[in-house]
């Protein structure tokens, strides 16, 4: 790799088992490629670490920082999807190694999954 453009991204198995199309979209919208994905039992959470040309380049042996993935939806006059965007946006460093709010309650929200 020419630049360490690494980040982790969290996602839950419930999420992921549901929505696996919505997760592999958002994913391609992003140019990312899993680099390690681990799974969490306890809290049923994947923890993917990521390549992406929208991540930050971030220094050997460093760990990959995390990331919150922030989609913005365009609907037709009747509500259907027509379109979506992903913005990536690298959480403050208290997120780093604590898990914080799930991103895809906000994809369930912005997608209608609820």
């Amino acid at each position: 790799m020419k630049d360490r453009r690494i980040g982790k991204v969290t996602v839950s198995g419930l999420f992921l088992h549901n929505y696996i199309d919505i997760v592999a979209e958002i994913f391609c919208k992003i140019k990312a490629v899993t680099i390690q994905l681990d799974y969490h039992i306890d809290t049923d959470l994947f923890e993917y670490i990521l390549y992406s040309p929208f991540f930050d380049a971030c220094e050997e042996g460093t760990f990959a920082p995390k990331y919150e993935l922030q989609i913005t939806k365009e609907q037709d006059e009747k509500g259907n999807l027509v379109s979506f965007d992903v913005k990536v946006n690298k959480l403050p460093y208290q997120y780093q190694h604590t898990h914080s709010a799930l991103m895809e309650e906000k994809w369930e929200y912005l997608f209608g999954f609820l």
